[in-house]
């Protein structure tokens, strides 16, 4: 049974590359529309993003193109309206990614 266990993790662990990329799915549904690397747009690296930055926010489980921030460049709201926050790294995380898909 351990040796299964064992090949099944190789595979999982194989299926999600390990070239260091991250195994965070963005939305892939095909009725939203494409992103556009604005601030929240889902992306896979920083050449996606409008601002070059394109973090994982691992805990939230999405990864997407934040701006910088700090007191005199507050976040932007999100695209539900909820004010994203400054996070202590000087970028700003939403409460949620855009409706949108990385291709």
């Amino acid at each position: 049974m351990s040796r299964a266990l064992l090949a099944l993790a190789l595979v999982l662990v194989a299926a999600c590359g390990g070239g260091g990329g991250s195994s965070v799915v963005v939305d892939a549904d095909p009725n939203v529309p494409l992103c556009t690397g604005a601030a929240f747009d889902n992306c896979t690296e920083n050449a996606d993003c409008a601002s070059q930055n394109c973090h994982l926010f691992r805990q939230s489980g999405f990864q997407v193109c934040v701006p910088a921030c700090d007191a005199a460049n507050p976040c932007p709201d999100d695209s539900s309206g909820a004010p994203a926050s400054c996070n202590n790294m000087g970028i700003c995380k939403p409460l949620a990614p855009n409706a949108c898909r990385a291709d």
